[in-house]
């Protein structure tokens, strides 16, 4: 027996339109962010936190109002403090715990440290900027724990053009209340290891773990014990022990594996030259999961990790490691309809990693690695290693086919389709929910978290106009029986706030329920 999925309905509330360029005439004037790529929520002042690359908008949560900004501006004027004006570049991420507010920003020169704002919001309000403290290079995410007591920064130390300098990849750890800090890096894992393991290190020969590991995004266990970080071009989750007794410290890096595009519910469009929106099928090739945005909640005393299978390429200068299909050499044997394989209209046109398939080491291709699951997947946090329980297949393509084809891009079916780029889980009326943000889909799917083992289509949630969903939040009012998503829109520059509620109609928003009957792994 099917189980009836309640639909989550997103009614737009307000929208906003950050500061882009002077010749938009739709754009602000009173916004200092330059865009908007990631939103945090203050529920001390019932207001929102939306960063850009030039600073971080303050809006009324309820209406959208603009209530002031943060720049990097304001950090280089802290007296005593020792930052230069002109140290600092872009904007990469905003969280806010009680009144401090904490945001990342790049260092102005590509391969040079980064730095961290910290401000707080006086009794009525206003902004203070309190001090700014460096850090590695490129801080591309910064969260609280739950206490309050520490900030966390993913440090990624992404490789300059052609590797000419590859910074140390690791996690800040921020005492908030002294603004003193620690490393935590991957300098005591072996390389080798790690590539026996299944971890992805590539890079220029001699290239190690200790700057190949590339941390992306942070999510906390619920005691705010353990961070898990995901290192997308390597393909891993890395796992961080907050309570170790010298500090806090790595202690696993844990291989993800391959997706197997050639099951049944789990296939792919994989050209935009087959003369076919949706042409989704099961082909013979794998896709290293690679996730972005990872979120986790716990469940009979276990800890789950739900992780946006977006994938991503290493391009820097002259250097790439991706390739299509139709331009390289596949193993006879392995692929004895290589030529019907490689026409445009099959697989010629997909971007497959030119790093992962020579298995013999003769030259050719004898398995064939694309980038991201396209999917959303949940893991159970066991103590050598994650364990695969759910993976959403084919359900995000097909979903957009039957309930929103305008929103599937057949331009993108060769490279990374809709990509799954951020999720956020939140309890509504109950159920967990796992909220997933399509980048080039323009869209949010909600699924129903029905166990581990489980999950089902519950609404889609777009608004034309909106493009780009990057970061967002989903604020719960428990006993109100309110629910709001609030979402930064990058390319579109724009934010949003929806209500959230439950319907039964079969509109854009409400699709009609298609419960998953995936095979479990």
């Amino acid at each position: 027996m099917v189980k009836s999925v309640a639909q989550v309905k997103g009614t737009s509330v307000w929208s906003f339109r950050h500061l882009g360029t002077t010749a938009d005439p739709l754009t602000d004037p009173r916004s200092v962010s330059s865009g908007a790529e990631v939103v945090a929520y203050d529920p001390l002042r019932d207001q929102t936190l939306v960063l850009g690359n030039s600073g971080v908008d303050i809006l009324d949560a309820d209406d959208g109002g603009w209530l002031g900004g943060l720049t990097a501006t304001a950090l280089e004027s802290i007296p005593g403090d020792t930052l230069d004006p002109g140290e600092i570049g872009g904007g990469n991420s905003v969280a806010v715990k009680g009144n401090l507010v904490a945001v990342a920003f790049n260092g102005a020169v590509p391969g040079s440290n980064g730095w961290v704002g910290l401000y707080t919001f006086d009794a009525a309000g206003s902004v203070t900027s309190v001090r700014a403290i460096e850090s590695g290079a490129v801080p591309d995410m910064v969260t609280f724990t739950p206490n309050g007591r520490h900030l966390l920064v993913a440090i990624e130390g992404e490789p300059t053009a052609d590797y000419a300098s590859d910074p140390a990849g690791g996690v800040q750890v921020i005492d908030t209340a002294t603004g003193q800090s620690s490393f935590a890096g991957f300098g005591a894992f072996d390389t080798a290891a790690l590539r026996d393991a299944g971890v992805r290190i590539t890079g220029p020969a001699g290239t190690l773990a200790t700057t190949d590991l590339e941390p992306e995004y942070i999510a906390l266990s619920a005691d705010g014990r353990k961070a898990y970080v995901t290192l997308q071009e390597n393909n891993a989750v890395g796992v961080l022990d907050l309570a170790a007794k010298g500090g806090p410290v790595f202690t696993d890096v844990f291989a993800l594996g391959a997706k197997d595009f050639s099951r049944k519910d789990a296939g792919l469009d994989a050209s935009d030259r087959d003369d076919s929106v949706g042409n989704i099928k099961p082909w013979p090739i794998h896709g290293l999961y690679m996730p972005d945005g990872i979120a986790t909640f716990d469940r009979n005393g276990k800890t789950y990790l739900v992780t946006a299978n977006e994938g991503d390429a290493r391009e820097y200068g002259d250097y790439t490691d991706t390739a299509r299909i139709g331009a390289l050499e596949l193993d006879p044997e392995a692929f004895p309809d290589a030529d019907a394989l490689q026409q445009n209209a099959n697989l010629g046109r997909l971007d497959v990693l030119t790093t992962e398939g020579d298995v013999d080491g003769d030259g050719d291709y004898d398995a064939l690695y694309t980038l991201g699951g396209r999917s959303f997947s949940i893991w159970e946090v066991q103590k050598n290693g994650l364990k695969l329980t759910f993976d959403s297949g084919d359900l995000i393509e097909r979903t957009l086919l039957q309930a929103a084809p305008s929103l599937l891009d057949d331009s993108r079916s060769d490279n990374k389709g809709p990509e799954p780029e951020h999720v956020a889980v939140a309890t509504l009326d109950g159920e967990v929910y796992a909220f997933v943000g399509l980048e080039r889909s323009n869209a949010i799917m909600a699924f129903q978290v029905d166990g581990p083992r489980k999950a089902s289509f519950a609404g889609l949630i777009a608004t034309p106009g909106d493009v780009g969903p990057e970061v967002f939040t989903v604020v719960d009012e428990p006993g109100q029986g309110n629910a709001t998503l609030y979402v930064a829109n990058e390319v579109s520059g724009t934010s949003r706030a929806y209500a959230l509620s439950f319907c039964e109609d079969d509109t854009l928003q409400c699709a009609g329920p298609r419960t998953s009957d995936l095979d479990l792994f």
